[in-house]
């Protein structure tokens, strides 16, 4: 009923099928601190975030208002 079609089309139908590999919990390559600069720019997009978390209801209910008196 189902067939998976993602290998054929991403390998090709004649090509023999990837050797499977298992993941171990501690294969994860290990990834280096962020720096400064990064570090920076995460917590930006944490603090707008967090920001519109707060004011885009406020806006959308400014939105339906304005709608609303023009209905």
């Amino acid at each position: 009923m189902f067939r998976d079609f993602r290998e054929d089309f991403l390998i090709g139908a004649d090509s023999p099928p990837p050797p499977e590999t298992p993941q171990e919990p501690g294969d994860e390559p290990q990834r280096p601190p962020l720096g400064p600069r990064r570090e920076k720019i995460v917590l930006a997009i944490l603090g707008f975030n967090m920001l519109m978390l707060f004011l885009a209801p406020l806006a959308g209910v400014t939105l339906f208002d304005w709608v609303a008196c023009y209905d």
